[in-house]
């Protein structure tokens, strides 16, 4: 909500040069700001929530450390998978994000393209999506996979959903051991 009232902000100051919509604009910055404050006290009141539990706190502070994932991947991360407990591997949890594609055949008649499944969980592909975004500028060496795949000739969103799915098994990997997370030089 926050970005759709910058976006009008922004849309609205430019009419203003033709236009007098400062009433409108003073309004719409009101309810920004009182947006960003409620996200503010809710992610505050999420790490008091983990910090209030000795094992959240143990598996966020490692999960925060995989190059890519902030504080809301992983607290979504910890919330979806019951501290790790729910999914036994990283496998499962990629089907449930909705990172994994499945080929789409009928014996040899009906073939298509790659899906993901229509009962993943969109909310936290998305999460993922940025997640590998940041991870794609920041990790040097899922930059180099990433340009490698592209100039394989692979479609772009096809390239950070296997991104996504890689930050995924990281976190598990950090998650189940108790090893943290090692940045490689690329």
């Amino acid at each position: 909500m926050s970005v759709q009232i910058k976006n009008s902000i922004k849309a609205n100051e430019i009419l203003s040069k033709s236009v007098s919509v400062r009433d409108i604009i003073a309004l719409e910055k009101q309810h920004l700001k009182k947006i960003e404050k409620t996200i503010s006290a809710l992610e505050t009141k999420m790490l008091e929530l983990i910090n209030s539990n000795e094992e959240f706190k143990k598996s966020y502070d490692r999960i925060t450390r995989v190059i890519g994932v902030g504080p809301i991947t992983a607290i979504k991360c910890i919330a979806e998978t019951e501290n790790f407990i729910k999914f036994t591997n990283a496998r499962k949890f990629s089907c449930h994000c909705g990172l994994a594609p499945f080929k789409y055949e009928s014996g040899t008649s009906i073939k298509g393209k790659t899906k993901t499944h229509y009962y993943r969980d969109s909310s936290l592909k998305a999460i993922f999506f940025k997640a590998a975004g940041s991870a794609i500028q920041h990790d040097p060496q899922l930059k180099k996979y990433y340009n490698r795949k592209i100039d394989e000739g692979k479609h772009k969103l096809s390239v950070i959903n296997a991104v996504a799915n890689k930050l995924v098994l990281r976190i598990f990997a950090v998650a189940k051991r108790d090893e943290p997370f090692v940045k490689l030089i690329a």
